[in-house]
């Protein structure tokens, strides 16, 4: 298979599904894939010298040795990498009930998603240092990345190497994400003729390590066929 930016990848599945009686069916279903490396374009961020994430720091100017002129950091760190997402995993389990014109259905979903490696391919072959607030682009020679004077030294007082782009600050994180659904119908003839049915129902999403902010959703919905 091939997704996920462009990465391919091998998966395999496992489905079940069991009549408990006329009205009661149990459904599973199990989904594991695993994408390869590829090769992407992604912006990255730099370090201090103590070797820390500068939050932000792609939005600095930043200039490259005798450049006459400032950029945003993230015009030099927009490079190619190597990005390996590695395995995910999905996971469904539910049950439904049909009889007497009502029907409802209770569910649990599973997604997890591995941590992905980021690898930098290459970097500038000249030097390029993040800029003191004060530096003046009209100095006589260009901007000079061995120049502490040049340099911003909330950030990096040295020229920004290969070792010290934060891949990091582009790598998506592992994750686990449940989620809770469940939803209650009803269906019947209008006057023989025309179905009509009423639902209504709702789900309860979180992630693991209160990744972030769990949700809820509700819903009611009706219709008539003629």
């Amino acid at each position: 298979m091939r997704g996920r930016a462009n990465h391919w990848g091998l998966g395999a599945g496992l489905e079940f599904s069991l009549d408990i009686n006329k009205n009661f069916e149990l459904i599973g279903n199990l989904q594991s894939t695993y994408f390869f490396k590829a090769n992407e374009i992604r912006t990255m961020g730099g370090k201090l010298d103590i070797k820390c994430m500068v939050p932000w720091n792609y939005y600095h100017l930043a200039g490259q040795a005798a450049a006459t002129s400032l950029e945003p950091f993230a015009n030099f760190a927009t490079r190619d990498v190597e990005v390996k997402p590695g395995f995910a995993y999905k996971g469904l389990v539910a049950m439904g009930y049909n009889a007497n014109n009502i029907y409802c259905d209770l569910g649990y979903i599973f997604n997890a998603q591995d941590s992905e490696e980021v690898t930098l391919k290459t970097w500038h072959s000249a030097a390029i240092g993040f800029s003191d607030e004060a530096y003046d682009t009209s100095a006589s020679g260009g901007f000079d990345p061995t120049n502490t004077s040049h340099l911003n030294e909330g950030i990096d007082i040295t020229a920004v190497t290969k070792s010290e782009v934060d891949t990091a600050s582009a790598t998506t994180p592992a994750s686990i994400v449940h989620e809770f659904y469940g939803s209650v119908g009803y269906k019947q003839n209008l006057l023989r003729d025309y179905p009509m049915f009423f639902a209504c129902g709702g789900r309860y999403e979180w992630r693991a390590n209160n990744a972030s902010i769990p949700h809820f959703g509700l819903w009611l919905k009706a219709g008539i066929a003629f």
